[in-house]
């Protein structure tokens, strides 16, 4: 019984010393990763429509792209509302009416209106559909979700939140005319 015990543990000895001898190889990255950018918990973009920028919260967790808006209300297949950042500017839009739908959130259900809006960050642009609803009481004026990231982005939950340039606080309009947007 012992020699049939050392037997085996000889045998375990080398079999792990052969797998100590395998060739060491990098982790393969694909092509498809290595053109997506790297986006941080947070993102500096700008919504062109509206003249407006946004320190936008990255959450993995969201489907869509939801941003603040007030006087959210539907005329005539459009729907007109007043686009709010954390940083004073407001803009007054109308947009095609893209799709409606209950959304479940901390609160309970609510109806949302969706229109599509484009998002640009450091040069790049994208176009999503995004929800309008009231984010007053929460830290970031507009979430960037999986719509916005897909294809694109890379998110890299350690780096350093982002800040918004100093001088960008001098550029935000507080337009009192309205902003129409073509529909696409």
């Amino acid at each position: 019984m012992v020699k049939r015990w050392f037997i085996g543990l000889l045998a375990l000895g080398a079999l792990g010393a052969g797998f100590a001898r395998l060739p060491v190889t990098e982790p393969r990255q694909s092509v498809t990763h290595l053109s997506k950018r790297v986006i941080g918990q947070t993102a500096w973009v700008e919504i062109p429509e509206a003249g407006l920028g946004f320190l936008g919260r990255v959450d993995t967790g969201a489907k869509s792209t939801s941003v603040h808006a007030e006087s959210i209300r539907v005329v005539g297949g459009k729907v007109e509302f007043e686009l709010v950042n954390r940083f004073g500017g407001r803009v007054k839009m109308r947009a095609p009416l893209a799709k409606t739908s209950v959304v479940r959130n901390a609160v309970g259900r609510e109806q949302r209106m969706y229109v599509d809006l484009t998002i640009r960050h450091e040069g790049s642009e994208k176009r999503v559909r995004a929800s309008l609803n009231s984010r007053s009481g929460l830290n970031y004026a507009l979430l960037l979700g999986r719509d916005w990231l897909q294809d694109d982005f890379v998110v890299d939950v350690a780096r350093e939140p982002v800040r918004p340039p100093e001088s960008w606080e001098d550029k935000q309009p507080i337009a009192e005319e309205s902003r129409g947007m073509a529909s696409r």
